[in-house]
């Protein structure tokens, strides 16, 4: 993702610096949802998500800080009322931003004590593979319906998602 975001047009550096104790260096830059997906590997047009091409002009300010092993320490994304505008407006629903307010979604996610000798997770013999739910889901939801609209996931003890 570090690479993928490098290379976007307007990306830059934005340093070096200490997250739990690991040193990290961090790139921002302006990604659209299909760059977000290449960049972890995914290839949008297996995703069948309906208006996925017209959201490609739409971005939003992510960073990512690695450290020195190419391990992802920090991942930012931002979202406002705008850009939930320029979505709706992408996928021909129209939205006025002051209708939302002044909404202002940040989320950062850390990751942390990789290879660590005190986590121990045992892998479970027995679990309901729910990645097709999860694709069917982010399909109902990505082109942000006019009603809400409820999908059933299956709800075992262990969820399983193909990589």
């Amino acid at each position: 993702m570090f690479d993928a975001l490098a290379e976007l047009e307007g990306a830059e550096a934005i340093g070096t610096e200490q997250i739990r104790g690991v040193s990290a260096t961090g790139v921002r830059a302006e990604a659209s949802l299909v760059d977000l997906l290449v960049a972890q590997g995914l290839d949008p047009a297996e995703l069948d998500v309906a208006g996925m091409e017209d959201l490609a002009g739409v971005t939003i300010p992510v960073e990512v800080w690695i450290d020195k092993d190419g391990l992802v320490r920090r991942l930012v994304i931002d979202i406002d009322s705008e850009t939930f505008a320029d979505v709706a407006d992408a996928t021909d629903q129209p939205l006025d931003p002051a209708s939302l307010g002044a909404v202002e979604l940040s989320v950062t996610i850390e990751l942390f004590d990789y290879s660590a000798s005190d986590i121990v997770i045992e892998a479970p013999t027995e679990f309901i593979d729910v990645t097709d739910a999860l694709v069917d889901l982010m399909a109902t939801t990505a082109a942000l319906p006019a009603s809400p609209t409820t999908t059933s996931l299956p709800t075992p003890t262990t969820l399983g998602l193909r990589s």
